[in-house]
């Protein structure tokens, strides 16, 4: 990622990602993603966005991040939703209180409604009538997995939600997924509520009628488990069109001593510059849509006014504007991409078929992304600093989406498995014996291929010679091992060595 990108974001975004990469060794380019996501929610319930083209946008975003396992998605996601938590568990607290005073309310409202069954209608003609109390707001925006009728049932009481899961493996093979015609059902609901539009599902003789509410979305997935991105039934709800991925480029951690003091410096500074990450996140949160202001009495003063129940379930929303410096950036991404558009400037073949109505998205992702730093940074407007950092990234995140690669894991990880656990007996061997085997090993800490052969992992042992080849390779480009060929004293070719490299050398020494 370009340092260029970096150093545009807000101060507390862009500390998070710099030390959470010297201190942890975790890529930007996972960071990023998770940070957008998380902000993205604390915003989505404070204003819309102002596209300009037409007249208003929630600023929702989904987001998904194509990782393999042990690259620190869970983690990462864990360290930065902490204001999320801390905000989630006070409105469980009010929405407590808020249930208590709907069963009250709803006794009385019972009881009176038994008095007038047993009166004459003419006794109470010019009384007020009664109004069913409303059902309580919910504490809980966050939601892992979820069926259709879930979703819905959950967003009766809650005006924004927050679907993630840093598994996403789990979720997009999950019961809501598998059923026929019911994984393109919620793909649709999804893509609904990505675009601000009512969801309406009849089930039985009861009819659910959902609008006005916001969702942003973090979804975690190894690439080989990413299939459903290159679904074509997807592709025709426009879902995949309303994702922004990112593919984090594999890493080798670096295994750092917990005593060694510029480490232990690293790790505080890191921990200041999270707390300051989920301090403002909090703060956001407390701003939007609240429970507090979804008490009881707000709720029926409000329906003594309004006969549509869905608009009680949000905060009236307004949308925030830009300043001239903004606007001059936003006119010159539309129309870059109306350009690229019209002259077709982007891959057509394969995944990228839908490549296209991707970018016919990207002005909205853009204005979206734009509106997100404003109101993250508590500004009135979007400032033209907002636009320029939402220019850089929306760019970034097309150049991630042009270079996906979700095939490779799923085509290479036979290869791939059986490279890490050569890896992991190389290091042992390293560790325990490193020069035995004084007929093969030599003085050189190196393994011949037949060492290797007889004594490398089952898998190993039973591949044909052209994918243990494969295997030998796929580490070389991971820069795990190197080849050094051995020559006897009087300049004689003997015998090529497999080594590891220098660093995880000493690493397996050291540990």
């Amino acid at each position: 990622m370009k340092k260029e990108l970096i150093n545009k974001l807000p101060t507390v975004m862009k500390d998070v990602i710099v030390l959470m990469e010297d201190g942890e060794g975790v890529s930007p380019e996972m960071v990023l993603p998770v940070i957008l996501s998380v902000s993205n929610f604390s915003v989505q319930s404070i204003m819309d966005a102002n596209p300009v083209e037409w007249t208003r946008s929630p600023c929702g975003q989904f987001y998904v991040v194509v990782a393999e396992s042990g690259e620190r998605k869970t983690a990462t996601y864990i360290l930065l939703c902490g204001g999320i938590i801390k905000w989630q568990e006070e409105q469980m607290f009010e929405a407590k209180k808020a249930k208590t005073e709907y069963l009250i309310e709803k006794k009385k409202y019972d009881r009176d409604i038994m008095n007038r069954a047993k009166q004459d209608p003419d006794e109470y003609a010019n009384e007020p009538p009664l109004i069913e109390p409303q059902m309580y707001s919910n504490w809980k925006h966050l939601f892992e997995k979820f069926t259709t009728n879930g979703l819905l049932k959950d967003l009766e009481l809650v005006s924004h939600c927050f679907l993630v899961n840093t598994d996403a493996a789990e979720f997009f093979n999950s019961h809501a997924f598998q059923g026929k015609g019911t994984d393109t059902e919620i793909v649709s609901a999804l893509s609904k509520l990505w675009s601000g539009e009512a969801i309406t599902k009849s089930t039985g003789i009861e009819e659910k009628y959902i609008a006005h509410r916001r969702a942003s979305a973090l979804f975690m997935i190894q690439a080989g488990q990413a299939k459903f991105l290159k679904d074509e039934r997807y592709k025709d709800q426009g879902f995949t069109n309303r994702l922004l991925i990112a593919q984090p480029p594999r890493i080798e951690h670096k295994i750092v001593s917990l005593w060694d003091e510029g480490n232990i410096e690293k790790k505080a500074k890191l921990k200041e510059a999270i707390d300051a990450f989920n301090a403002q996140i909090y703060k956001l949160l407390n701003k939007g849509a609240d429970t507090k202001k979804m008490g009881l009495a707000n709720i029926c003063q409000a329906l003594q006014m309004s006969t549509d129940k869905n608009e009680l379930k949000h905060l009236p929303r307004m949308e925030v504007n830009a300043t001239d410096g903004a606007r001059a950036v936003y006119r010159e991404m539309y129309e870059t991409f109306e350009i690229v558009k019209r002259d077709r400037f982007y891959k057509v073949e394969g995944f990228f078929e839908e490549y296209g109505a991707f970018l016919s998205r990207c002005f909205e992702h853009y204005v979206r992304m734009a509106t997100t730093l404003a109101l993250f940074e508590e500004n009135d407007t979007i400032t033209k600093e907002n636009a320029e950092c939402a220019k850089e990234i929306i760019l970034w995140f097309i150049e991630q989406r042009h270079n996906l690669e979700l095939d490779i894991a799923r085509d290479k990880s036979e290869i791939v498995q059986c490279a890490e656990s050569l890896l992991k007996l190389m290091k042992k061997w390293y560790k325990t014996t490193p020069n035995l085997f004084v007929k093969d090993i030599v003085a050189y800490n190196g393994m011949s291929r037949t060492f290797l052969n007889n004594n490398g992992p089952a898998t190993y042992k039973i591949m044909e010679t052209p994918d243990r080849d494969r295997v030998l390779e796929e580490m070389a480009s991971r820069e795990w091992i190197e080849f050094e060929t051995i020559y006897d004293d009087l300049g004689k070719e003997r015998f090529e060595v497999v080594k590891l490299v220098n660093a995880i050398a000493q690493q397996a020494i050291a540990v």
